[in-house]
């Protein structure tokens, strides 16, 4: 039996899965980037505050990771955030200790921590 397609571009055969896999693979990476790119303009003017870790989630499964996710909250203009963010630089803390976060002024939802400063003191 000979395999429909749709219609062909380029010499390459389009079936209903394969437009759809396409359509949605390409979809994915400009979201992607999209996002990528408006974190990196939102930081162009950031500033500094205090987070705190609220919970650490540790991978499962194939891919065992030695950092665990940390999720964290924190204040801006008397709104509180959350977020999270995989742990680098070997920063392990324990639920309830402060760490720095750089967020954007822009949009204070979109922030990262500040690994480098590690661990601070709760004010």
């Amino acid at each position: 039996m000979e395999k429909k397609y749709l219609f062909k571009i380029a010499g390459i055969e389009f079936t209903t899965y394969r437009l759809v896999m396409t359509v949605f693979f390409s979809a994915a990476l400009i979201w992607g980037v999209n996002n990528y790119l408006y974190k990196e303009k939102a930081f162009k003017d950031s500033a500094e505050t205090t987070g705190k870790v609220t919970f650490l989630q540790n991978s499962k499964g194939v891919r065992v990771s030695l950092y665990p996710l940390i999720h964290y909250d924190y204040q801006v203009n008397g709104q509180k955030y959350e977020a999270s963010q995989k742990s680098q630089d070997g920063l392990n803390p324990n639920i309830g200790e402060c760490i720095k976060i750089t967020y954007s002024r822009i949009d204070p939802s979109v922030s990262k921590i500040n690994f480098k400063a590690g661990v601070v003191s709760c004010k």
